[in-house]
Formats: structure tokens, C-alpha cells, sequence
């Protein structure tokens, strides 16, 4: 980490979960996974939080999920000569991927 000059942002951001991991049965629990981010850019991450369990999530880790704030507005898009492809979300548009296929257990060889 500090070879790359990452920081953890995760740690820098409040969480209603305290967890990553989680072993029911053993009552263990555990923050083990991170987001590395280069350090000299971790104030442009607005949110860092640990996603609530899914019932299609089989893992036995939290997903972790952080939104940046990349410095370009939407009135400067608009600006005469300004041309960008990037989305811009609210919380209310944040895609989410559907969930995975458990039920193919086919081991692909390389």
C-alpha cells in the first residue's frame, strides 16, 4: 500500500455494518476487505459504505461500494464545445448488477 501510495478509503468513512465478513455459526466477524485508493486523489470519494446482505449473495463477505466524484459537473457538459460520455448519478440512479448464476457449477478449465 504505501509503496503504491494507497489509502484505505473504507476506513475513512462511517458504516452501519462493522463487518465484511461474517461466520454465523462461529460468531465470527471480521472487516478483512478494503478499497485502495491512490492516496493523493481519496478526497474525491464522496461515500464508501458495506453493502446490506442479499439473499442471491451466497458469500460469506459484504460487497463494498463507493461513489467518486470525478470534478465534472453537468453544466459543464453543457457548455458549448464540451463533450463528455460519462454518467452522472444520483443515488436513486446507481446501477446495480443483477445477481450472479449459482446453479451452473461447471469448472472452466484454461
Amino acid at each position: 500500500m504505501c509503496a503504491n501510495s494507497l489509502g484505505a478509503v473504507d476506513l475513512q468513512h462511517k458504516s452501519h455494518i462493522g463487518y465484511t465478513y461474517f461466520c454465523h455459526a462461529r460468531a465470527v466477524y471480521s472487516w478483512i476487505d478494503h478499497v485502495l485508493y491512490p492516496s493523493h486523489d481519496i478526497a474525491r470519494v464522496d461515500v464508501c459504505t458495506i453493502v446490506n446482505h442479499h439473499p442471491d449473495n451466497n458469500s460469506d463477505h459484504f460487497p463494498l461500494q463507493f461513489l467518486l466524484d470525478t470534478g465534472v459537473s453537468k453544466s459543464m457538459t453543457k457548455q458549448k464545445g464540451v463533450k463528455s460520455n460519462r454518467f452522472y448519478a444520483s443515488s436513486k440512479d446507481i446501477f446495480t448488477a443483477p445477481p450472479g448464476r449459482w446453479d451452473n457449477c461447471t469448472r472452466v478449465n484454461n
